[in-house]
């Protein structure tokens, strides 16, 4: 704000004249104000996670005038911080650009996600055109025997690998399932809950496209069954598997194991009370003795004395696809590479 002296010329009639009052600026108080005022802008931007452009707050990730820095003019939209025009067929914008997706050299970068238990987000970097997937689903958790010790015997996670072809700008979600707990927690991302002496299901991994709901999910790595034990020991839980997730196990022949889930349903239900798996998510019911199913594009069912049954997973329909059941311990994992 400039701070301004004014003098006055002439008598009282000239004093009530508007015209007579001449501003003649005070230089060293105008640059102390304007400094301040700067300050108390930039503090204000701040405060709203905004950025400081030409005396203005603007979001970089947004603003088209502004796009991913100050003065970056988009002349279309600016969508997290990359300019997004409307180039033809087989382009990408590239440095402002619209370049053909065939002149662009891979960039050697890569990115992990590991278990955080909540969506995360991957925006395709300047240039990139296509991108490797990896995700590994998330083992089901084990079980508890009678005189005390814990058995490792959930199902293993299961494996995919994927191309995808991708825009500068675009955001991809990602969630990385979480392992199932001992006696009943259910793993993040579609574990089904498990219930005394029997582990939680496995959570799936997954990168969605175009929105958050199962239905926007594009690959999907399937969580394994969790474990059962008890007294004696009563099973163990079937892998994440691809097309079709592993069985659960069932040591003792009065009890029936839960089926994986498939590319159309979830896996049938095993020795009852139980449930069937789900679009998306393993049998659970959190009851005793019932061992959770694994996430996954479609999840395993539940077991009541015997093991879950492992998810299904999605590999889309690129014949590059490829992938492994039951190979991932613990929590899952999601790594893209470009």
């Amino acid at each position: 704000m400039s701070v301004m002296l004014a003098i006055v010329v002439g008598g009282c009639d000239e004093i009530n004249d508007a015209r007579q009052l001449r501003p003649v600026p005070n230089t060293f108080a105008d640059a102390s104000a304007e400094a301040d005022a700067d300050e108390v802008l930039a503090r204000a931007c701040e405060a709203e996670a905004l950025d400081l452009c030409a005396a203005e707050c603007v979001d970089l990730q947004f603003d088209a005038r502004h796009c991913g820095g100050c003065g970056r003019e988009c002349a279309g939209t600016c969508a997290s911080g990359y300019c997004e025009g409307s180039c033809e067929v087989g382009q990408i914008r590239c440095d402002g650009r619209c370049v053909d997706r065939t002149r662009v050299v891979p960039g050697g970068g890569a990115r992990e996600f590991e278990f955080s238990g909540a969506a995360q987000t991957f925006v395709v970097p300047d240039c990139v055109a296509r991108i490797t997937v990896e995700l590994w689903g998330a083992q089901g958790g084990g079980s508890r025997c009678c005189d005390g010790p814990e058995q490792d015997d959930g199902g293993l996670g299961a494996y995919v690998r994927a191309e995808l072809d991708v825009v500068p700008g675009e955001a991809l979600q990602i969630r990385v399932g979480g392992r199932g707990g001992l006696e009943g927690a259910a793993g993040y991302n579609g574990g089904g809950l498990g219930g005394e002496f029997a582990g939680g299901g496995g959570g799936a991994s997954d990168v969605r496209q175009g929105g958050a709901t199962l239905e926007d999910r594009i690959f999907v790595a399937a969580g394994g069954g969790g474990g059962q034990c008890g007294c004696p020991d009563h099973g163990a839980g079937g892998p994440g598997g691809l097309a079709l997730g592993g069985p659960g196990v069932a040591l003792l022949p009065e009890w029936q194991a839960a089926g994986g889930g498939s590319q159309s349903a979830g896996g049938i239900v095993g020795s009852t009370p139980a449930e069937a798996g789900e679009f998306g998510d393993g049998g659970g019911g959190g009851r005793y003795h019932v061992a959770g199913g694994g996430g996954g594009w479609f999840g395993g069912g539940s077991a009541f004395a015997a093991g879950g049954g492992g998810g299904s997973s999605l590999l889309g329909s690129d014949p590059a696809t490829s992938g492994l059941p039951g190979v991932r311990a613990g929590d899952g994992l999601v790594r893209i590479r470009w």
